[in-house]
């Protein structure tokens, strides 16, 4: 095929406002291969769908005329859907899920702690669930499930929900005995839904909006919360500079309350493990977003990531979710959360791309609801049970003269890390989660001497130890 404007062009033009109408979109399909483009060419200000890899198809989010553009152009494009009003009123908008959480905080109050951490720009509440039982909190590993980021991937609340309520329903079930573990050994906490001013735009206007609420008297414009996050913000091309932009990614990095409260809720909560779920791709998303840009403990990150990957079935029933990063099997992406997580405070951050490109971003609610939740299932709880008992080394630091807590930091010694934080103890508690293997863990924190101790964990071992840090005459203090 002749094509008439060249890659360079075509990146232009897709990187335009093209994007901009409230309504009257469609879901167009690039053949990428064909059209001889490089994955990896594509800017991430393109408001794109979904993609298969194997297939070497992009869907992209657009209006008629720019479909027509690109069929001009000679590019193998076609319309796979067109934008409809209305959605099932099965699927939960805001107030449900807010009466959905207020009914587990009442009916199992001894697991279900419900705290507010703060507010979207229209003020409605922004909730986190925290089943646990309340005993020894401070000494339990945390792991966090959060749903829509993106305002128009529903089915990313309705497993959040499931979550929550698969948890408490099983609590001392005696048909589900590692449940009850779960429960009592850890922290599970639950954000349902982290963007329900954009959600409610979904219901009420627009229902492929993908952004926040952003906007003045002039009108509302949004910022991608998954584009507003510090770390590599607007760094890589892998966001818009454009408010009318679907991945506009801000004034300022961090500009949103949104993405205020996840961070301040983060760091507070020094989770082990997050799922951050969209739709749609069939994909499991590693950190790091930018382009050739791995985490220093990918092999620990790939691992479990994989291992994640295998078990969530496709739509299809052929085969199992891809893993990668995001620019080697999606495009390049910078301000999101999972990268931001890692980098922060060593969370084992993933994204999970629901459903494939048949079923999009609003699946028929009789067909795939349950089919969804369901299948989801197996991956959450893998990641739980790696938590509880999988490979990792977890105990107190603790000051050797005094006994009390000592928040320092673990990594893993012999590891050339970046800009990366190190793993921190919270209220003197700490867990480093690892792969089968030895390693060498230094433990450091401010006026003490810092130590180093070499474990070995098997697939199946969480090492306990604890550490007692000596006080240090400043010759050798973090």
């Amino acid at each position: 095929m002749k094509f008439i404007i060249t890659t360079l062009s075509f990146l232009i033009l897709v990187s335009a406002n093209s994007f901009a109408e409230p309504s009257g979109k469609v879901i167009m399909r690039l053949n990428f291969k064909k059209a001889n483009l490089m994955l990896q060419q594509l800017p991430g200000s393109i408001d794109i769908a979904g993609q298969d890899v194997k297939g070497g198809t992009l869907d992209i989010v657009g209006s008629h005329e720019y479909f027509e553009l690109l069929q001009q152009e000679g590019y193998p494009v076609e319309i796979l859907q067109e934008q409809t009003t209305g959605l099932d009123e099965r699927y939960m908008r805001p107030d449900r899920i807010l009466a959905l959480v207020k009914e587990l905080e009442a009916e199992y109050p001894s697991i279900v702690h419900v705290e507010k951490i703060g507010e979207s720009l229209q003020h409605r509440p922004i909730l986190a669930v925290r089943i646990s039982t309340g005993d020894n909190l401070s000494y339990k590993p945390t792991i966090l499930f959060n749903g829509m980021h993106h305002a128009r991937e529903i089915m990313t609340t309705e497993v959040t929900a499931d979550i929550m309520i698969y948890l408490v329903k099983n609590f001392n079930n005696p048909e589900t005995p590692w449940v009850t573990e779960w429960i009592k050994n850890l922290a599970i906490w639950v954000v349902p839904q982290f963007n329900p001013d954009g959600n409610e735009i979904v219901w009420t206007s627009d229902n492929w909006w993908r952004k926040n609420a952003r906007g003045d008297d002039s009108g509302t414009w949004g910022v991608d919360l998954n584009r507003n996050y510090p770390y590599e913000w607007a760094s890589c091309g892998g966001s818009s500079g454009s408010k009318d932009n679907q991945t506009y990614h801000g004034s300022t990095a961090a500009s949103e309350p949104e993405t205020q409260a996840m961070m301040k809720f983060v760091k507070e909560q020094n989770f082990a493990i997050d799922v951050s779920y969209h739709s749609y791709s069939e994909l499991v998303i590693a950190p790091y977003g930018c382009q050739n840009h791995y985490t220093p403990e990918n092999a620990i990150v790939q691992k479990i990531g994989s291992d994640f990957s295998k078990l969530l079935k496709t739509d299809s029933g052929k085969g199992n979710y891809t893993y990668g990063t995001g620019w080697e099997i999606l495009y390049p992406v910078d301000g999101d959360d999972i990268s931001w997580m890692y980098n922060e405070v060593n969370t084992l951050a993933y994204v999970v791309e629901m459903n494939s490109s048949a079923q999009g971003f609003q699946p028929n609610y009789d067909k795939w609801r349950n089919k969804t939740v369901e299948g989801q299932r197996a991956g959450w709880e893998f990641l739980i049970n790696q938590l509880l008992t999988g490979p990792q080394a977890r105990g107190r630091m603790l000051d050797a003269k005094t006994g009390l807590p000592v928040n320092g930091s673990v990594s893993l010694d012999g590891i050339k890390y970046r800009d990366e934080k190190p793993r921190m103890a919270k209220n003197g508690f700490y867990n480093k989660l690892l792969i089968p293997g030895t390693y060498d863990l230094k433990f450091s924190a401010p006026g003490y001497r810092s130590q180093t101790l070499s474990v070995s964990v098997d697939a199946h071992t969480a090492i306990n130890q604890d550490v007692f840090f000596e006080q240090s005459l400043g010759i050798d203090a973090e």
